[in-house]
């Protein structure tokens, strides 16, 4: 039979067609079953426009690894797995919409009933029909979760830690701070993340910098100390521990440590080292030199009686005379010069008896004002019903006339001389910091000048044997020693307060005598402190002084705040804190600015500010100097917790 060759011709494309489609549904039908990811073909059934439930057409053998579920064509999901639009009320509308679209769409989500994490992409390759597949995301899902959580605990961990934390980029800009590093600086979050280290590092250059960064990445780790600039302007020591991260471009992690605590209790434990070692030396110095002074006597009692006897021996008008009498002189200098060095070592004969302080000096006053001249001013300030001690009137006497000397040396061009006596009690708080001080009831002598004041490095020195800044053979270095060795042997001990430029006062303390009344004295015995509130602002440029008035404010209930230079507290009070100070705590003499002009300075910024100035000085120096005037609120170093609570009262009070 013969076939019109255009009919064969489309009975051979037709069965090619049929050949290519059912090679096509083999290769689909082989890349379905094989498929690692699970693949379901769905028909979503419609309550109107509504999806209500879709029905698996067909699925792969991946699918059924993947979620557990068998034998689902034909069935509804919500019969394969029951509650799946409860816990998943969202998928019908993610199916719904891409067949209603026909854009594809992916979402992850978890399926409650089956408890796995799903990756599901869906796409719709016919109306009413779409295909979903699947792909189990269970396990990474744990990992983020748990990587999530382990972040927050560290975020926890590093917002609540005590020390410091930041990360930087290799460009030094900070990209993540704690709550503790903005304590430290006094900056917000905010204000940090748009800073770099350059804002905040005092030490090293911009360039610096630069170089320790790039130190840092090639060893990888680093560890050091630097300064860091608060918001305020100071400046406090910081320990930086740092590690360099190479992801994300570079980081470098930094924990901060603030130092400032430690840096201060150092300087305060080098400062009572060098203050008992310089105890403990003029304590060496001593034993020595009662040692050397007896045997020197022993000597000079040979030498002066050898001369003397041979003086006896020749005739008045020989010769050798001259020569035996200036053996003689010789010999009584350095006899006076022992028995100097015999009052420093506390090893002189001494005859104590009760005394008024105020008697002593009253009956010295004439030939102190004879010995001083006409250019230097001396006043008497004598205390109110001082009590009475147990001294030798001869040391006192002795005493007093070596610190006038010393003073009047020091005024060469006149000044003023004052001498003051006044009951004081020592509190254990103001020996915890002065180890030559003794706690209980005294009556202080101090003497006054308005010289050139000591320098520093030459002030511990000042009580050591022959040590003298004065020019050759204008002194033999034994009067402090002397003032430091009557003290010690009457029972007391001396206080030395000198300002460059301000003068120098030397307080010696005796101590109260057994079975004196213990009545309330002016200047002597307090009330018990009461416990107070407020802000006070504790200037003071010496770091013992500033701790111990600090650890009182707080025992009395204040809240101190801390200055330690007069630009500091200016700065402070300029700021949103400073409009909550009750009341401000100065020293008098501070460098840069005095206590008088730093109280101008604050009232202008704060009107009505109570001031209460403190000093070594005694009131009466400082407004004899001109200093201060007469009724300015004033408190004397050392004072007791009991004597700053009453005296605080007094100041807000008035």
């Amino acid at each position: 039979m013969n076939i019109d060759p255009t009919v064969e011709v489309l009975i051979t494309g037709l069965k090619r067609a049929e050949q290519a489609l059912s090679e096509s549904e083999q290769r689909f039908r082989s890349l379905f079953e094989n498929m690692a990811e699970g693949v379901a073909y769905c028909k979503l059934l419609f309550d109107g426009t509504e999806p209500k439930d879709f029905r698996y057409e067909q699925v792969n053998a991946a699918f059924e690894h993947l979620t557990g579920l068998k034998d689902v064509t034909g069935k509804l999901v919500s019969e394969v797995i029951p509650g799946i639009h409860q816990s998943n009320p969202g998928m019908l509308e993610i199916y719904g919409r891409v067949v209603l679209t026909g854009k594809p769409e992916k979402r992850e989500t978890y399926i409650e009933p089956l408890g796995l994490w799903l990756s599901i992409s869906l796409y719709s390759p016919q109306a009413e029909y779409c295909v979903a597949v699947f792909d189990d995301i269970t396990e990474r899902k744990h990992t983020e979760e748990a990587l999530r959580k382990s972040e927050e605990l560290h975020r926890s961990i590093l917002k609540t830690a005590m020390d410091g934390f930041c990360v930087v980029d290799l460009d030094g800009r900070l990209l993540d701070v704690n709550e503790a590093y903005c304590l430290m600086s006094g900056y917000r979050t905010d204000e940090l993340l748009t800073m770099s280290i350059a804002d905040l590092e005092t030490i090293e250059t911009a360039d610096g910098t630069v170089s320790h960064i790039q130190k840092i990445m090639a060893q990888g780790k680093d560890r050091f100390e630097s300064r860091h600039r608060r918001k305020d302007g100071s400046v406090f020591d910081v320990e930086v521990s740092v590690q360099y991260r190479p992801t994300d471009g570079g980081r470098l992690v930094s924990f901060l440590r603030d130092l400032t605590d430690q840096k201060r209790a150092e300087s305060e434990s080098e400062k009572l080292r060098v203050q008992l070692a310089q105890a403990q030396r003029l304590e060496s110095i001593g034993r020595l030199a009662g040692g050397v002074a007896h045997d020197f006597n022993n000597m000079l009692t040979v030498i002066l009686g050898y001369a003397r006897m041979t003086s006896q021996k020749l005739a008045p008008a020989d010769p050798l005379q001259r020569y035996l009498a200036q053996i003689e002189k010789a010999g009584e200098r350095s006899k006076d010069i022992t028995q100097k060095l015999l009052g420093f070592s506390r090893q002189q004969v001494i005859a104590p008896a009760p005394a008024n302080l105020n008697d002593l000096v009253e009956d010295l006053l004439g030939p102190l004002g004879r010995l001083i001249g006409e250019d230097i001013e001396l006043s008497f300030f004598a205390g109110k019903d001082v009590w009475t001690v147990e001294v030798d009137s001869s040391q006192v006497n002795q005493m007093l006339l070596n610190l006038v000397v010393n003073a009047r040396d020091a005024m060469p061009a006149g000044g003023k001389l004052t001498i003051e006596t006044q009951n004081v009690r020592i509190s254990e708080e103001y020996c915890q910091t002065r180890p030559e001080a003794i706690p209980g009831a005294f009556v202080s002598l101090s003497v006054s000048d308005t010289g050139p004041g000591i320098a520093p490095d030459i002030l511990p020195k000042i009580f050591e044997p022959f040590f003298t800044t004065k020019g050759k053979d204008l002194g033999t270095g034994l009067g402090l020693s002397l003032v430091y060795g009557i003290a010690k042997q009457n029972g007391g001990f001396v206080n030395v307060y000198s300002e460059l430029g301000q003068g120098t006062a030397f307080r010696i303390y005796f101590p109260r005598i057994a079975g004196e009344p213990a009545a309330l004295q002016e200047s002597g015995d307090l009330r018990i402190a009461t416990t107070g509130s407020g802000k006070v602002l504790v200037v003071e440029d010496d770091a013992l002084v500033r701790e111990l008035v600090m650890a009182s404010l707080e025992s009395l209930g204040y809240t101190p705040l801390v200055a330690t230079s007069p630009a500091e507290a200016i700065e402070l009070c300029s700021s949103a804190e400073g409009s909550r100070i009750d009341l401000m705590l100065t020293d008098v003499v501070m460098p840069g600015m005095n206590g008088l002009e730093l109280r101008d300075r604050i009232s202008a910024m704060r009107p009505g500010i109570r001031v209460l100035f403190m000093s070594g000085y005694t009131s009466n120096v400082i407004v004899n100097h001109g200093i201060l005037k007469p009724g300015v609120q004033f408190i004397q170093k050392p004072f007791s917790v009991d004597e700053l609570s009453r005296r605080i009262v007094e100041v807000l009070n008035t």
